[in-house]
């Protein structure tokens, strides 16, 4: 990886939900399309595509329900 290089979340800010996940120097010439902001993931956090982003912090989506009497 090039150095100065993070990986950033894509987040639609009315429903906080992370659309896209991408790798970026985070000064340009790209800037998140109207209604969204891009925000780094530290190196230490799991999180991709939906998931959430409230009040800072990166939240895993629920668990699904696994069938065990089927």
């Amino acid at each position: 990886m090039v150095t100065g290089m993070n990986t950033y979340a894509l987040i639609d800010f009315a429903t906080t939900l992370v659309v896209n996940i991408m790798i970026w120097d985070g000064m340009g010439p790209w800037a998140p399309p109207e209604g969204h902001i891009a925000v780094v993931i530290p190196k230490d956090s799991a999180a991709g595509i939906g998931w959430t982003y409230v009040d800072g912090e990166f939240i895993a989506p629920p668990t699904p329900e696994v069938d065990t009497e089927g």
